[in-house]
């Protein structure tokens, strides 16, 4: 089975893992696991056994979601860089679940690949709060400046 390769290789890189079916059938399963302190989590489908799905989940700053716009504006800009990366917020706006699709030819290469496509995903991920984070400070700065103009302070 699919899920257990996957798992069995996780667990031999050191990490704990829970597998969980996503349907009565089984062929459908998520397996979880933590690396550097971050959850993930990998979608494999037996019925479609050369495509995967991996996600994570990042908090966005309460600050950053006082700014209108700032998050979903920044997640499309940021899955027009990470191709096959989809963002989406969830849970009202606090956090954004970053998703990577994956086809494969077999098993064995997406595992050959896995550690590389954690490392893009977290990256993709990480690139989006930084951008969400730089762009309420640009915007925050740019407002005070305007106040303070129209104040007569500059």
């Amino acid at each position: 089975m699919v899920s257990e390769s996957v798992s069995r290789f996780i667990e031999a890189e050191g990490h704990r893992v829970e597998v969980t079916a996503l349907e009565d059938s089984g062929s459908l399963a998520e397996i979880v696991f933590r690396t550097r302190g971050q959850m993930f989590s990998v979608a494999v489908s037996e019925a479609d056994p050369n495509r995967f799905s991996l996600s994570t989940a990042y908090e966005v700053p309460d600050w950053v979601r006082d700014r209108a716009g700032s998050p979903t504006d920044t997640l499309s800009d940021i899955e027009a860089e990470y191709l096959g990366t989809r963002f989406m917020l969830a849970q009202d706006g606090t956090i954004f679940v970053a998703t990577l699709e994956y086809e494969t030819t077999s098993v064995e290469e997406f595992m050959q690949h896995f550690w590389k496509i954690v490392g893009r995903l977290r990256d993709a991920g990480n690139t989006a709060v930084e951008r969400m984070v730089d762009r309420s400070e640009s915007k925050a700065a740019a407002d005070k400046f305007i106040r303070e103009f129209m104040k007569g302070e500059r």
